[in-house]
């Protein structure tokens, strides 16, 4: 680069012509210089030229021609400008010039004996480069929300700045006025709104650089932007009692109540929530409101939610804690009959029957009602005679109650004591012997008893305890007939009640079941387990041949209930025999109470085959999922199994890298722009006059220079709506075992 240069060459050996060229001004606005010239003869000491006639003479100076006429006379030692001028040179894009120029003159003269005509020469030269449009030196930040710096490297100290960046929807947002070096902006957390199911877009960040209000050029560099990750959706969750036990009893009940969840996610910068996951007492859901099942639990239930988002963001757990108060079912926990006199000294030949018993009701908060009744009748009889304990009214703890009654020594007596809370009742059921006597041939004399009055004619009746020697009768065998059902209402008989009495009492008991208009009878085998005299628990509970349906439920540490589900409201069932070893004898105590009740007391243990369990585990091992038309639960369908239902989700297959029980899609999508294919719109042009400006959807245009120039865009169409997304469908129950 340089300012000035030249180029000459000889005429004669005294005289020289001489070329000049330097830069007169720069017009850095216009991108621009101005190189001004002149031709000159110089002569030497012997240089003089005696010529006044006209010589034409021509420059040309980056392609401009410059021509005229001219006198070659000169004297010694001096310069003669023959011509000069200015020419305005366009510089390149980038600021850059060389151009080139020549020039002659005409002589037509003789100097020394030698004819000089024409002399020309040329050359070249390059311009001082003019500063162009700035560059983007570096972009420091990356996160909207938070500051981003654009660093400037700028041509000419002059020159200032407009910034811009550009928005996921392609608007660009100005960020700087007048910037020299640097501009620092922070972009809205407003454009997270345009980025629902994104955590970051491509932004282009524009540099537009002026020199005297003048725009000279622009720079672009693109820029990630990220999505702060404190954009994240907010959690809330809301836990009631789904039944009426709360509200009754200050807290949810055990075994009674369900728990009705809400999950509101609320989203962080218009991402939609799609995903729940809700952790109930281990268990967990995906909707965004249900109802469990009911909770067996004493004590603190946790609730335990978070939300996420179509970006992928996960919400922070909100959790719930709601407290279960305990229940159990009334229960009559000890009852024991005596013979005895009118003051109740125990007397085998008494004309008298003292009933002593012990129970139990939930308190629930002290809120629950308690009620206790004994009633008896001889075991021949229908109808029954009723007690009722008003003193026991609300209390939830008896011990030993005491009642004394008229009883007939030549009858037994049926007697049974019910306990009754707001919510259902229990029963205990003995039978009271007659006056004792060693041998008894009843009143007509077809009929025997043994150790007890004779009452049931042509019948033997053992009240001393038995044994059989020999080999017909298996040792310690026990066969008894019973048929304690109740008809007209359906539900469980209370068919066995098995009171442990002593240590190690773990040999299974045995008890065969008939139904009305069942073919084939149920054997149940129920084995009870403990090491003291004071805890049991249950070791097994199966069955062979048909299936009543046969429960177990414990009362008390010591007490366990067998009941049977009847079959039709006109069903009995009946007990027709059941069997314990020898040694057991000694350790169990068991009764028939035969009471009805409407539902079984829970928790309770369902009688399985004897064989089903290793099946179960066969054919439907943990992992399996289950499909049903219709709400039965397999939690009591397979007994011993845990099942957790998956509810408002479709299945999806996936290969064999895919992470199992991850959830996502959604019922709805409401579309954005980058979802539409590629698309134009037609717009109504019509002309008009010069300068005019358009119509509000119309572009108008002229042929004139002063014509109206401008943009319009088109009217929004659609409401955003959201679609279903679901294809066509039918509802069934999914169930996932997970124990």
């Amino acid at each position: 680069m340089a300012t000035s240069g030249y180029t000459q060459v000889a005429v004669t050996s005294w005289d020289t012509l001489k070329f000049s060229w330097w830069e007169a001004g720069q017009s850095i606005s216009g991108n621009s210089t101005t190189v001004s010239w002149k031709m000159e003869l110089i002569a030497g000491s012997d240089g003089h030229i005696a010529s006044t006639a006209s010589k034409a003479w021509s420059v040309t100076v980056n392609g401009s021609k410059y021509s005229g006429t001219n006198t070659v006379g000169i004297s010694n030692n001096s310069t003669k400008t023959l011509a000069s001028g200015s020419t305005l040179i366009a510089h390149n894009a980038d600021g850059t010039k060389t151009f080139s120029y020549s020039f002659s003159q005409e002589f037509g003269i003789t100097f020394a004996g030698s004819s000089i005509g024409t002399k020309s020469g040329s050359g070249s030269g390059t311009l001082d480069t003019i500063p162009r449009a700035s560059s983007i030196a570096s972009v420091t930040g990356s996160t909207i929300g938070s500051a981003i710096t654009v660093n400037i490297t700028r041509a000419a100290s002059s020159f200032v700045h407009d910034v811009y960046y550009e928005t996921p929807d392609g608007r660009h947002l100005k960020v700087g006025d007048d910037v020299a070096t640097s501009c620092t902006f922070t972009p809205a957390m407003s454009i997270c709104d345009l980025l629902p199911n994104a955590t970051s877009y491509t932004a282009r960040i524009f540099v537009d650089t002026y020199s005297g209000g003048v725009h000279i050029g622009k720079a672009i560099v693109s820029r990630k932007l990220n999505v702060p990750t404190s954009a994240v959706p907010s959690c809330s969750v809301t836990v009631s009692d789904a039944t009426s036990y709360q509200s009754t009893y200050g807290n949810p009940v055990k075994g009674l109540s369900k728990l009705s969840v809400k999950v509101t996610g609320t989203p962080a910068y218009s991402s939609p929530v799609y995903a729940y996951n809700t952790t109930v007492d281990g268990v967990k859901y995906t909707a965004a409101s249900f109802t469990t099942g009911v909770l067996h639990k004493v004590g603190a239930v946790s609730v335990s939610a978070k939300v996420t988002d179509r970006r992928g963001r996960t919400s922070s757990t909100d959790t719930k804690s709601v407290t279960f108060i305990d229940y159990a079912a009334p229960s009559v926990t000890a009852l024991s009959t005596i013979r005895c006199d009118a003051d109740g000294t125990q007397n085998d030949r008494g004309e008298y029957i003292k009933a002593v018993f012990s129970a139990r009701v939930s308190p629930l908060n002290n809120k629950n009602g308690a009620s206790y009744v004994l009633r008896y009748k001889k075991s021949t009889a229908t109808n029954w005679t009723t007690q009722t304990f008003t003193a026991l009214a609300d209390t939830y703890t008896v011990t030993n109650q005491a009642h004394i009654f008229v009883a007939d020594s030549n009858s037994s007596y049926d007697v049974e004591v019910v306990a009754t809370d707001d919510i259902g009742s229990g029963s205990r059921a003995t039978t009271a012997p007659t006056a004792f006597t060693l041998m008894n041939w009843g009143e007509d004399g077809t009929c025997m008893g043994i150790g007890k009055i004779a009452e049931e004619a042509g019948t033997l009746e053992v009240a001393l305890k038995n044994h059989f020697y020999g080999t017909t009768i298996q040792e310690g065998g026990r066969y008894a007939v019973s048929s304690p059902g109740e008809a007209g209402t359906s539900g469980f008989v209370l068919m066995a009640q098995v009171v442990i009495t002593a240590a190690n009492a773990d040999v299974p008991l045995t008890f065969i079941f008939n139904r009305r208009q069942a073919s084939t009878p149920m054997t149940v085998h129920l084995r009870l387990s403990n090491s003291t005299a004071t805890a049991s628990s249950l070791a097994s509970i199966t069955y062979e041949g048909s299936n009543y349906g046969a429960f177990a439920c414990k009362v008390d540490e010591l007490t366990w209930n067998l009941y049977v589900q009847k079959g039709s409201q006109w069903d009995n069932i009946t007990l027709v025999d059941w069997y314990t070893t020898n040694t057991m004898d000694q350790r169990v105590k068991v009764t028939f109470p035969g009471s009805l009740v409407s539902t079984v007391p829970v928790p309770y243990y369902r009688a399985t085959p004897a064989v089903l369990e290793s099946i179960i585990d066969c054919l439907l091992p943990v992992g399996t999922i289950i499909q049903r038309y219709d709400h039965a639960d397999p939690n009591t369908m397979y007994p011993g199994t845990t099942w957790a239902r998956l509810e408002n989700t479709f299945l999806w297959a996936i290969d064999e890298d895919g992470d199992v029980g991850i959830t996502g899609g959604a019922k709805t999508v409401a579309l954005t722009a980058a979802n539409l294919p590629s698309h134009t719109h037609n717009i109504a042009v019509a002309s008009t006059a010069a300068g005019s400006a358009a119509a509000s959807n119309k572009i108008r245009y002229s042929n004139e220079a002063t014509s109206y120039n401008g943009s319009i865009a088109t009217e929004a169409a659609g409401s955003g709506t959201a679609h279903n997304n679901m294809p066509p469908y039918t509802q069934i129950s999914v169930w996932r075992r997970t124990a």
